[in-house]
């Protein structure tokens, strides 16, 4: 997912529209006592479409004209593409880190056989004793 992969038409420095979300057609009721819409559900209005999204945590949604509908579907489309590529990014990049663990146990398991560097034991830094007679 760098400049230097051709087959990934954008980069991480230069943002293209894209968004989480989807698009549904509502049918809504009015708020009016005496319209038809307040008891029958097939009187309601519409349909409209909303754009559902995420933001915060809470869900938000806003009406879309048919032209803003067109932009938004392509936007959530690129956004889909993009999760999927992350997704399978990072699932590369989980087998490149298996592999590096696999090679450090390969090579440690290697070094058990052959017998390996032992630890030495540590000296304290003062000198040792000397080994003169006590009886002088």
């Amino acid at each position: 997912m760098t400049d230097s992969n051709p087959t990934v038409p954008y980069s991480l420095n230069n943002p293209v529209p894209a968004r989480r979300g989807s698009i549904s057609p509502r049918l809504v009721k009015c708020g009016k006592a005496s319209c038809p819409c307040a008891h029958d559900p097939d009187a309601r209005h519409g349909p409209y479409i909303s754009f559902t999204h995420a933001v915060s945590g809470r869900t938000q949604s806003r009406f879309l004209s048919e032209e803003e509908a067109v932009v938004v579907r392509r936007q959530i489309e690129r956004g889909q593409q993009f999760h999927n590529e992350v997704d399978a990014f990072w699932k590369l990049c989980e087998q490149a880190a298996d592999k590096e663990l696999d090679a450090l146990k390969a090579a440690s398991s290697e070094a058990a056989k052959k017998g390996g560097s032992k630890r030495r034991s540590r000296r304290s830094s003062r000198p040792p004793p000397s080994r003169k007679s006590k009886r002088s």
